[in-house]
């Protein structure tokens, strides 16, 4: 089962800071993933924007075993950990609940599409694991 997301793979905490954030297109049908191991006291944080305030994103974290089960077609939904909304602006992090491996969906909410918009919208996207440091 193909799931329609572009993945990566989560970096250092300074990086989410650096002026050149990773560009990806995502569609009515197709968003990104990446995948965010993490050990014990690391966070996970995110900066994702695009142009189209009218496209309702939604953000949403799994445990990397529950993601597989779903892309095996063994699931028909994945459990999500944390669901988060956004339109033009998703910004911020999070102390995970236990340590291991995390993935984080990124998509279009349904119905929020428009129409006449028949092409992928570009997004500025970025998710790190970081040492978690309180504030």
């Amino acid at each position: 089962m193909s799931s329609g997301y572009f993945g990566t793979y989560g970096t250092s905490l300074a990086s989410l800071y650096q002026p050149k954030i990773p560009k990806v297109l995502i569609g009515p049908d197709k968003g990104i993933f990446y995948k965010s191991p993490t050990n014990q006291n690391e966070e996970i944080a995110f900066h994702i924007a695009w142009e189209w305030p009218q496209i309702m994103l939604q953000l949403r974290v799994v445990t990397e075993p529950s993601y597989n089960e779903w892309l095996a077609g063994r699931k028909d939904r994945v459990d999500v950990w944390l669901h988060m909304f956004g339109k033009g602006l998703l910004h911020g992090r999070f102390l995970p609940p236990f340590y291991g491996p995390w993935v984080v969906l990124i998509d279009p909410v349904r119905n929020t599409w428009p129409a006449h918009i028949i092409t992928p919208i570009e997004l500025m996207a970025k998710v790190i694991t970081s040492p978690f440091v309180p504030v």
